[in-house]
């Protein structure tokens, strides 16, 4: 029993000394070996199955997605013979697969990421739960305390209770414990040092290889942390990366001033529950050829060519400057070319232009530098650069049109020629002859030779007509080719119900003399028909000119029904249409069945909003400016006046005597109405109003028949020391405003209202208006003095 347990104690010796060096052992093995012995040790010792066990990997390199490399379009086409002219690419400088830069950083083995326990703490490392304290003391005590701070930041020292250390740094605790323990011991020395160091849990979040959460010491910062967690992944930004404490952002780090400069001001230490934050990484942009490091690199926003190649550790001594290639996504999922020049210093501010996503930028050297190149832009399916082969023609730039786009325009392409001495010339190229192979414009290509292809809407104006009047929308429509009349009314929503469609006017352009006038009736064109968007009689449509103008007229007099309304105390209120001409304000009462007994016809407010439209359209503020007298000042300049603002909108209230035209019936009193107007009628009021500078501040005061103005006014406390006495009016129930001298024995009504204005205080203040003249006249004094001297 007893050689049994000795011989299983030795086999799990064995075994485990095998799983443990393994990995040594297998660094000696190809890789077929290390798969075998990796199969059979989990076989025979961990009992698990073929199918069960995980395919042996070996470490992967970071190799950047397909999006990343080269598109197919770049790569070299090969010239098959050398009779037959083939269209050649031109590839880019350094043409191969790039890499993210910064990404390699991270590949290494999370373990070296890990902060190492530090021989001594940092000055500022603060105390907190899990800390473990050691703390000796000597002479007159002999003693050794072994304290963990616990949950509330607290730790318990014998005889001395609880004392709370959370926050404070080493220093300030031994400081705190030695007061606390002097009350206790004396004559005593002390030694306070840092056990354990507590652990903190922090998470890892965004595009990171590895995201979760993760116990860490309380001494780690945010760049071993990351690392921890495998770096940014493919999608990841290296240049802004987020720490966030407390649901706030506290710093946002840019990796490149870590991996580029060394700087790592950022590089905080984390606190428990702390946040990092890897968002998608921003626009890239790609740099190869003559630069020390060539990559594919993250931008912030605003960045410039030499920013980038500043990134990239700057240019070879080979570099060819004067040509500096950027292949850019352009508008239309297009990809143009641009050629940069860097050579000298004001070539670089003029042309040291911004990067935008997925610029790919191509440093050439100059021992590669291509003479037999050409170039062709614009309104082609592939523009960039070519190789001109012996013989070459602009047919075979275009590829016999298949390089055109569908709205190139055909009658004139320029091809720029540079020569040897870089003179350029410009020659025009007629696409239609070429492409019907005329060599009198199928031209023979030269080096450095651009060929520009237009659009048809870059060289070709467009034309344009106008409709105005009775229709949907009216206004500016572009000329189609064959538009006739018919087609710009569709276009135009169609005729309103008040066209006039027995004459519309068609106004040609006739340069130098009247426009020449064509009428049209649009009955015989829609034939009776009031489906407007087909026509029954084509023969009488017309064909439209450039700049022609169209005017469809209104029915005259045409409206729609004319809406009043009457509201309040009338036996039938609301909204009535006016079923003729001129009709009255009786007349319309008569229709709404008279007033109720409750009415208060004095009181009627009759508002009329066209009078509002009436007084903007006649301007009538600037009129009344314009009667102002003007004012000169002391010093001789004229200064506007200033006139009382009025609101247009308070002056659409008509004063009308209700009682007056019921009594007659109508009569000269009576009014017509108009479209909009409104009419109120109130109930009868039992109380008047008194508002103002008087003693209550304003009062409603019962009516007593035969009572004046001054009744009214000493009832509601009589004036004040700052009432304008002479200036009270007496608003009438209908609109109408009293005011006079003896205006305080005149009987009130039912529905009056009396106003009593304050006092305009006048400035007596000689003492200063004398101190004023004094200055005047002492400065006349002065001038006087001057010209005296001069004389």
């Amino acid at each position: 029993m007893r050689l049994r347990k000795t011989v299983s104690t030795l086999i799990v010796v064995i075994l485990a000394f095998l799983l443990l060096n393994i990995p040594l052992l297998a660094q000696s093995l190809d890789e077929k070996q290390k798969e075998e012995l990796y199969k059979e040790y989990l076989e025979k010792t961990l009992k698990i199955k073929e199918s069960d066990i995980p395919k042996y990997q070996t470490p992967q390199i970071y190799e950047p997605p397909d999006s990343a490399v080269e598109k197919k379009w770049d790569t070299p086409a090969l010239v098959s013979s050398p009779v037959e002219t083939v269209l050649t690419v031109i590839p880019k400088a350094g043409q191969g697969s790039l890499r993210v830069f910064g990404y390699d950083v991270f590949n290494v083995s999370p373990l070296s990421s890990v902060p190492l326990a530090p021989m001594s703490v940092p000055p500022d490392y603060t105390l907190g739960p899990g800390d473990n304290i050691i703390v000796n003391l000597w002479g007159r005590v002999d003693l050794e305390l072994d304290l963990t701070v616990d949950r509330e930041g607290k730790v318990f020292i014998p005889k001395a209770g609880d004392l709370t250390v959370w926050g404070l740094t080493l220093d300030q605790f031994e400081e705190k414990l030695n007061k606390k323990l002097s009350t206790i011991y004396s004559g005593f020395e002390m030694n306070v040092m840092l056990g354990k160091i507590r652990s903190i849990r922090v998470f890892v979040l965004g595009e990171v290889k590895n995201p979760g959460g993760y116990t860490v010491s309380s001494l780690s910062t945010l760049f071993n942390t990351l690392h921890m967690a495998g770096g940014p992944n493919q999608r990841g930004s290296m240049r802004k990366v987020k720490l966030i404490r407390n649901n706030k952002e506290i710093v946002t780090v840019d990796l490149y001033d870590f991996l580029l400069r060394g700087y790592n001001k950022d590089d905080i230490k984390l606190a428990s529950n702390d946040v990092i934050h890897v968002p998608v990484a921003g626009p890239t942009v790609k740099i190869k050829g003559e630069i020390k490091r060539p990559a594919i690199y993250e931008l912030k926003g605003g960045e410039t060519i030499l920013d980038l190649v500043d990134l990239a550790g700057g240019f070879k001594p080979t570099a060819y400057l004067e040509r500096v290639m950027v292949d850019r996504i352009a508008n239309q999922d297009q990809r143009v070319l641009l050629d940069i020049n860097l050579y000298d210093q004001s070539s670089i501010e003029r042309e040291n232009l911004k990067l935008k996503d997925e610029d790919d930028v191509s440093i050439f050297s100059i021992f590669d530098l291509i003479e037999n190149l050409v170039w062709i832009d614009g309104k082609v399916k592939h523009p960039g650069t070519f190789q001109r082969n012996p013989g070459m023609r602009v047919w075979d730039l275009i590829k016999g049109g298949e390089q055109l786009q569908k709205d190139a325009y055909l009658l004139r392409a320029d091809l720029i020629r540079t020569y040897p001495d870089e003179r350029k010339e410009i020659i025009p190229i007629n696409l239609e002859k070429v492409l019907a192979e005329d060599n009198s414009a199928n031209l023979e290509l030269m080096d450095k030779d651009s060929l520009k292809v237009y659009g048809y809407w870059e060289v070709k104006r467009k034309k344009f007509v106008v409709i105005n009047g009775a229709v949907k929308k009216p206004g500016k429509y572009q000329l189609y080719e064959n538009m006739e009349l018919s087609d710009l009314i569709f276009l135009a929503g169609n005729p309103l119900r008040s066209a006039y469609l027995l004459r519309a006017e068609i106004a040609h352009l006739n340069p130098g003399k009247p426009a020449d006038i064509t009428y049209l009736n649009l009955k015989d064109l829609y034939a009776d028909s009031q489906d407007f968007m087909v026509k029954q009689n084509p023969g009488v449509d017309i064909f439209l000119k450039e700049d022609d103008q169209i005017f469809i007229r209104e029915i005259p007099e045409w409206s729609l029904q004319k809406i009043v309304t009457l509201e309040g105390e009338v036996m039938f209120p609301g909204k009535y249409a006016l079923e003729k001409e001129k009709e009255t304000l009786y007349h319309l009462l008569q229709r709404a069945g008279g007033l109720t007994p409750q009415a208060f016809a004095r009181g009627v407010v009759f508002v009329r909003s066209g009078i509002i439209q009436d007084i903007e359209r006649r301007d009538i503020d600037q009129v009344v400016k314009s009667t102002q007298l003007l004012e000169r000042d002391t010093l001789g300049n004229i200064t506007p006046p200033s006139v009382t603002p009025f609101n247009p909108g308070k002056l659409n209230r008509v004063v009308i005597d209700l009682p007056k035209i019921l009594k007659e019936k109508g009569g000269q009193s009576d009014m017509v109405l108009q479209d909009g107007d409104s009419i109120i009628v109130p109930q009868i009021p039992s109380e008047i109003q008194v508002v103002g500078s008087v003693g209550s501040g304003g009062s409603s005061i019962s009516l007593l028949e035969g009572k004046k103005v001054k009744y009214y006014i000493d009832k509601a406390g009589g004036y004040t020391i700052n009432s304008d006495k002479n200036q009270t009016r007496l608003i009438k129930g209908n609109g109408k405003v009293v005011s006079g001298g003896s205006l305080r024995g005149r009987k009130v009504e039912l529905g009056d209202v009396i106003v009593v204005p304050q006092k305009i205080k006048e400035d007596k203040n000689w003492m200063k208006s004398f101190a004023n003249a004094a200055a005047i006249l002492s400065g006349v004094a002065t001038t006087i003095f001057v010209i005296d001297k001069l004389d």
